[in-house]
C-alpha cells in the first residue's frame, strides 16, 4: 500500500473517530461540569490536529497520487 493510500485510510478512520468524539464533547459541555472540561479540550485538540493532517499545505503528500 502506498504512503498516500495509507494516509487516506488513516484519515478516514480518524474522521470516523472524531465524529463520535464530537458527539461526546457536546454531551460533556452540556453537563457543565468543570471536571469534564479537560476531556473536551483534548477532543478539540484532536479535531485541530486532524485539520492539520488534511490541510494540503501542511501535509502535501496526503494529496499526491
Amino acid at each position: 500500500m502506498s504512503k498516500t493510500k495509507k494516509l487516506n485510510q488513516a484519515a478516514f478512520e480518524i474522521e470516523v473517530a472524531i465524529s463520535r468524539l464530537k458527539c461526546a464533547k457536546s454531551l460533556l459541555l452540556a453537563s457543565r461540569s468543570s471536571e469534564h472540561m479537560p476531556i473536551a479540550l483534548v477532543i478539540a485538540n484532536l479535531e485541530e490536529s486532524f485539520g492539520i493532517l488534511t490541510d494540503p499545505e501542511c501535509t502535501p503528500e496526503f494529496y499526491q497520487n
